[in-house]
């Protein structure tokens, strides 16, 4: 009964606001200088120095994942969005999809694209893993692979892939705001 009486005078203070103002509490709360922050980082390899890229900032599905020296445009921004159970669907601002282990693969060496996120389909899921200082391992929910620079390589365009775990530099990864 005193939840009701709260809820009732709530509600009659509410309908009061409206009356005399014309205004919805609401709306009368509401500031236009409030912005709501999405954090974005930079995906850096411990091994190369090199970050995450979408190659060419391509809008299409299956466009590849590659390093590429970092220069922070909205092709190298990633967003880790928490899905649940501790593994993440991680978006690129350029185009708002999301890293993918290409056709749901489980083969080592298959390629990391960009699909459109959604749903929870375990090749676009990842958990972030701590291996080493302030850098991580980044594991595919559905292979139970890593993300790897291929070849171990250094050079700028050079694909991402998956990989069994090593922990090696070319699979720690720094999320750098």
């Amino acid at each position: 009964m005193r939840t009701g009486g709260k809820v009732l005078t709530l509600l009659l203070g509410i309908m009061t606001t409206i009356a005399l103002t014309g205004t919805p509490v609401h709306a009368a709360t509401t500031s236009t200088d409030f912005q709501p922050q999405i954090a974005y980082y930079l995906v850096i390899s411990q091994l190369s120095g090199k970050c995450l890229d979408l190659n060419g900032g391509s809008q299409d599905d299956g466009a590849a994942i590659i390093q590429w020296s970092c220069h922070g445009a909205v092709n190298q921004q990633w967003r880790a969005t928490l899905k649940g159970k501790g593994f993440f669907e991680i978006s690129v601002a350029q185009s708002g999809k999301c890293l993918a282990v290409s056709g749901a693969s489980l083969d080592n060496g298959a390629d990391v694209v960009q699909q459109p996120c959604g749903g929870y389909q375990g090749n676009r899921l990842w958990y972030v893993l701590p291996e080493s200082g302030s850098y991580g391992i980044v594991r595919n929910l559905n292979s139970n692979k890593c993300l790897d620079v291929r070849d171990v390589s250094q050079s700028d365009g050079a694909a991402i892939q998956q990989w069994d775990c090593h922990g090696g530099g070319n699979q720690q990864w720094l999320f750098k705001q």
